[in-house]
């Protein structure tokens, strides 16, 4: 019996040290998400200043889609969210949903603009681009909930490829010169 009892308290320790508890890093999906709503912003800024020149406007998609791609490596080696976590990003997905919509609208609105200077089909690859990256995050985050939250998840990540598509359909057909 004397030897069964430090035998158990050894297992015990070795069982605890074995299998660390995974710190879940909400705060790196708040990050993430908050670094594409700034680039999304600076985004909205070049297309609003646009006249003839797309420099600006090609600038800040580069940047918003090398946000988006190292978000998707920065989620990926995060561990599962816990069900809390993961609706605590309800919140700021919404409020990046609602920036994301702004640019789009915003460079929707430029359309002639963009189309006059011969840029309709780089703004077209550059909306792609963007939608390829964001259905990449989109799946990237959904990976990392529980299955109770991923329609959630995948609903929230819906509306902002949704907006971004509005953008890629409303460029579709557009000639160069």
């Amino acid at each position: 019996m004397k030897f069964s009892t430090p035998l158990f308290a050894l297992g015990f320790a070795l069982s605890v040290t074995a299998s660390p508890l995974e710190v879940r890093d909400i705060a790196a999906f708040k990050t993430v998400i908050a670094s594409i709503q700034t680039d999304t912003d600076a985004l909205d800024t070049a297309v609003k200043a646009f006249t003839s020149d797309g420099a600006a406007v090609q600038a800040g998609s580069d940047k918003l889609v090398a946000t988006i791609n190292a978000g998707v490596t920065t989620i990926n080696a995060q561990p599962v969210l816990s069900d809390l976590d993961a609706i605590g990003l309800t919140t700021p997905v919404n409020t990046l949903n609602d920036h994301v919509t702004t640019v789009v609208d915003d460079t929707i609105a430029k359309k002639d603009a963009f189309v006059a200077a011969c840029l309709g089909p780089n703004v077209l690859a550059d909306l792609e681009a963007q939608l390829a990256g964001s259905k990449s995050l989109a799946t990237a985050v959904t990976a990392k909930v529980s299955d109770l939250v991923k329609p959630t998840a995948a609903q929230l990540a819906g509306k902002i490829t949704a907006n971004i598509q509005r953008g890629v359909d409303a460029f579709t057909g557009v000639a160069g010169c």
